[in-house]
């Protein structure tokens, strides 16, 4: 048997040999770790320069829209996005629809600038289905009217550079909102709320020219007009000015069919028939129009336009670009040129020249034979 001292002994021994083998385990753990960060960077190192761009890119947006998580924060910026837009932008933006003057860019252009960045962070970063209603919906009314703005007023040679990012700027926007912003994250414009899809696909109709975006975005415009409060929301934000600018010759047939198409999802709504009139009441709507029924294009095209110029003629604010655009003569011409299978359209010009000129043009009389049957 061993004694007491023996045993003592055995267990110092013991206990040192463990100790041994941790402080051997632990200098490993050390080695290892250390071989791992410097590996990591090592790697770090080595990554492009684009992936480090896009790190830090990414961590400024998150910065520049940190604060504005809190609630606390959210409200006053909702606030002041909509004050800006209703008190300020869109009344700079009437004065560019209602006359040829145009209204210079240099100031608001530079103020708007400076608090685009965090309006566009919120508008790709920001949870849609929590935040529609506090912030997405001001954002997207923010940038919707200043990209109108930037657009057609006129701005000075020393901010033309700064015009032109900004004009980039809303084209790259306009592409995103088509796409799925981050996993589990709808697309800005096939959001559940139909006023987000509204604004959006404005947006992507006056900053984007891929023509299959646009007729996606004219696809989302009709399904988002389905009641007076969405069409009377489509108006207040002047959408027939955006729609107006596709309805050109030159414009692809796709493209000025969708546009046709919007009017009548507007003209047969009682509610809202004035406000849609009044919208169609000026020299840029009156010229278009007259452009395509001079092109003869398309019947279904005239027919279309020939049920909004009717319910125009019946009014008194619209007599003048009537005249000046001379859609009586082309009215006539388009009658003469159609035959018996175009009997909706020629009641349609009848009644429109009627109401114009108060003259019933005889319907007896067999049409003059042309060289060439456009329709």
């Amino acid at each position: 048997k061993l004694s007491s001292s023996q045993r003592r002994l055995r267990n110092l021994q013991v206990q040192s040999q463990l100790q041994e083998q941790q402080q051997s385990s632990a200098r490993i753990v050390e080695q290892a770790m250390a071989k791992a960060q410097d590996d990591l960077s090592k790697d770090v190192r080595k990554r492009p320069k684009a992936s480090s761009q896009a790190t830090a890119a990414a961590a400024a947006a998150s910065e520049r829209i940190g604060g504005l998580r809190s609630s606390q924060c959210v409200a006053p910026f909702c606030s002041l996005l909509e004050w800006v837009v209703d008190a300020q932008l869109m009344y700079g933006w009437k004065r560019i629809l209602q006359g040829p003057a145009r209204m210079t860019a240099d100031e608001f252009q530079g103020q708007c600038a400076r608090l685009l960045p965090i309006v566009v962070d919120l508008l790709t970063m920001c949870d849609v289905t929590i935040t529609a209603g506090q912030i997405i919906i001001p954002c997207l009314r923010f940038v919707l009217v200043v990209s109108r703005l930037i657009t057609y007023a006129t701005v000075s040679s020393n901010v033309q550079s700064q015009r032109a990012s900004l004009l980039m700027m809303f084209r790259h926007l306009g592409e995103a909102m088509t796409r799925p912003r981050s996993a589990g994250h709808a697309a800005l414009i096939a959001s559940a709320s139909w006023h987000v899809q509204l604004l959006s696909s404005l947006f992507v109709l006056s900053n984007v020219n891929r023509t299959d975006l646009l007729l996606h975005a004219f696809d989302v415009l009709r399904n988002s007009l389905r009641n007076a409060v969405q069409k009377s929301t489509f108006l207040s934000h002047h959408g027939m000015a955006i729609i107006v600018t596709f309805m050109r010759a030159s414009t692809a047939r796709a493209l000025v069919a969708a546009a046709v198409d919007v009017h009548l999802h507007l003209v047969n709504e009682a509610a809202v028939l004035d406000k849609f009139l009044q919208a169609c009441s000026n020299e840029d709507w009156f010229h278009a129009v007259a452009a395509l029924l001079r092109d003869h294009r398309s019947v279904l095209l005239a027919e279309k336009l020939s049920i909004v110029l009717q319910k125009l003629a019946q009014g008194r604010n619209a007599q003048k670009y009537f005249v000046g655009h001379q859609l009586v003569p082309i009215a006539e011409d388009l009658i003469q040129r159609s035959g018996p299978e175009n009997a909706f359209l020629v009641l349609n010009l009848r009644s429109v020249i009627s109401q114009v000129t108060g003259i019933v043009k005889e319907s007896g009389a067999q049409p003059k034979k042309i060289p060439s049957r456009l329709f």
